[in-house]
């Protein structure tokens, strides 16, 4: 088994123990469902702005390979009762992708 192939399989795991159902909709093509890992209060600078203001938000992390692409701005992910919406993906290391993101209604 390749590295990748077992960094890939340790993400998993991790999310099958520690994530949650969801479904990820793309802006073309069709709903993938997911598993993530929804991370609050997590710093981050607000969309939009120049400068060092952080203040608190959430944060999404899924497997690359099962969303097939990097999330992109408006894009959401629906986890549970909860729709997220994509601002911007700030980490994406092969395995995992790391999106900040805020509730939708």
């Amino acid at each position: 088994m390749s590295h990748q192939a077992i960094l890939r399989k340790a993400g998993e795991d991790i999310l099958n123990t520690a994530g949650a159902d969801a479904v990820y909709t793309p802006n073309d093509g069709p709903e993938v469902p997911c598993r993530v890992h929804v991370l609050n209060d997590m710093d981050r600078q607000p969309s939009g702005y120049g400068g060092q203001i952080y203040g608190p938000g959430i944060a999404l992390k899924a497997l690359s390979h099962v969303l097939g692409k990097r999330p992109e701005r408006g894009e959401t992910f629906a986890v549970g009762e909860m729709t997220y919406q994509v601002e911007d993906t700030r980490e994406s290391n092969g395995i995992f992708v790391v999106c900040s993101v805020r509730e939708h209604s």
